[in-house]
């Protein structure tokens, strides 16, 4: 070989390995060039290249699960995963953790979170992927420690989505208070400048409705559609809100029939216990009638507490009501009713 074609080939060899470093990460799209390319060259000097495309080709699998939320509380709920691409274990279990949620597997997702987590501990991304499996599946409590933990690994005082998160968990466990702190905290880290803030908006209303503040949820619901107009869920929820403002307001003042009593041990069927359920009142009224009077922000959720709840049990002259969005419903030694 002349010195001019050895000149030549020397050339062609390193522009060769310059294209392989420069366009490595579309080359990992294509394991048999991989391969091919191994297989030529050895992996002397082309094995720190194709080491970067196999991570790159792994982080391209990751997408984010298309989940619907059912509640409409939360606007995102989903988080990629963006951990060291060395810890390729953590890197597969929670691709695969994904997936599963994108096809309702929730239980199976728990499970490829769990073996993510083994292999980084103190990844709050897992934690949060892993909240999001726990609720759907109405775990609801095993949830909010998750999101605590993805909260507090957090570098900047935890990420909007996992304190939304957090008070959905929260609010499906009738703990309104615990849930109103925690979407006041991803609004004030979203701002008002975004549309992002409008599930937290929504979720923080829900909040205040549980507490019974009416008043300042549909304030809240007004904010919202005044950052997006003619959204039909606000709308319908500030109604019901109005709605259920002015039925109170229209109660008439309590006589001398009623005797309002909030102690705890005054409610009978509290024992009961059923995830949503807040006690609100205990009326005894002059004629022998008794009301233990719940709240709920669902139908379903009251329905599951009134069946739970013996028919045996009940005493005569006693009934007891559960409020909800929906409407009243109640339960005697007769059976379940629908309240006037």
């Amino acid at each position: 070989m002349s010195i001019k074609n050895l000149a030549l080939f020397l050339i062609g060899i390193l522009l060769l390995v310059a294209s392989i470093f420069r366009f490595s990460n579309t080359l990992g799209e294509d394991t048999q060039c991989v391969s091919a390319l191994e297989f030529v060259f050895g992996s002397a000097l082309i094995w720190i290249g194709i080491r970067n495309i196999r991570y790159a080709r792994s982080r391209n699998q990751i997408q984010k699960p298309n989940i619907v939320d059912q509640s409409h509380v939360v606007d995102q709920r989903h988080a990629v995963y963006q951990s060291n691409p060395v810890n390729l274990d953590a890197l597969d279990g929670n691709r695969d953790g994904l997936a599963a949620l994108r096809s309702g597997r929730f239980e199976d997702a728990i499970e490829f979170f769990d073996r993510a987590l083994k292999a980084s501990p103190n990844d709050g991304v897992l934690y949060s992927n892993k909240g999001i499996a726990l609720n759907e599946l109405r775990r609801n409590d095993e949830a909010v420690e998750c999101y605590s933990r993805a909260i507090a690994l957090h570098h900047h005082g935890g990420a909007p989505e996992d304190w939304n998160n957090k008070g959905k968990a929260l609010l499906e466990l009738g703990r309104y208070d615990e849930s109103l702190a925690c979407y006041e905290t991803a609004i004030q880290i979203r701002g008002l400048q975004t549309l992002d803030v409008l599930g937290s908006l929504y979720g923080k209303a829900e909040a205040l409705a549980g507490l019974g503040k009416y008043s300042e949820a549909i304030e809240v619901l007004n904010l919202e559609l005044s950052l997006k107009p003619n959204l039909p869920k606000v709308i319908k929820k500030r109604d019901e809100y109005i709605s259920l403002l002015n039925s109170n307001a229209n109660k008439a003042t309590p006589s001398e029939n009623v005797r309002p009593v909030f102690n705890d041990h005054e409610f009978k069927f509290r024992k009961y216990k059923i995830a949503g359920i807040t006690p609100v009142s205990w009326e005894e009224m002059t004629d022998g009638r008794t009301y233990e009077v719940y709240r709920s922000n669902t139908r379903v959720k009251a329905l599951e507490f009134l069946n739970s709840i013996p028919t045996a049990e009940i005493p005569r002259l006693f009934y007891i009501i559960v409020e909800t969005p929906e409407g009243n419903m109640g339960k005697d030694m007769q059976g379940i009713f629908d309240e006037p």
